[in-house]
């Protein structure tokens, strides 16, 4: 009678544990995002931002953009802006690779954002003349993780 209790206990404990699924808990993955804040450009300006990093490992990186259009302004020279936001698909750097991308065009207020995986990632943004081809500004120290 003892063994027919145990084997009784010992199949629903077997049979319990196998109705319930085992799931991996994966540790969410980390992203880091780098803006460069809003700007306005000039005439014949663009915005590029690049991305690189030297630590030798495949990551993943997404560009981004903010542009905003002007709703009006107060009596007080306030001026009201509104954003929307759009995201390229994400694509992945080797070792060595470096990747760019052109976001904002001439005459519009804008940000610029990078959204990667990896914490060494090396961002910077320029302001290009698109005339020229000459750079205006390197807005690197406005790029925050």
């Amino acid at each position: 009678m003892k063994r027919k209790i145990t084997l009784s206990l010992v199949l629903s404990v077997a049979l319990l544990l196998m109705t319930f699924d085992s799931t991996t808990r994966a540790q969410p993955v980390r992203r880091f995002r780098f803006e460069t804040g809003i700007v306005k450009l000039g005439p014949n300006q663009i915005m590029r931002i690049t991305i690189n990093w030297g630590d030798g490992t495949p990551n993943s990186v997404r560009f981004g953009q903010t542009a905003y259009t002007q709703d009006g302004c107060h009596a007080d020279g306030v001026c009201k802006l509104t954003g929307t936001n759009t995201f390229s698909g994400s694509i992945t750097l080797m070792p060595g690779e470096a990747a760019s991308y052109d976001i904002l065009s001439a005459g519009t207020y804008g940000r610029g954002i990078v959204v990667t995986n990896n914490r060494n990632a090396h961002v910077n943004a320029s302001i290009i003349d698109a005339t020229t081809g000459r750079v205006d500004a390197v807005l690197i120290a406005l790029l925050i993780p």
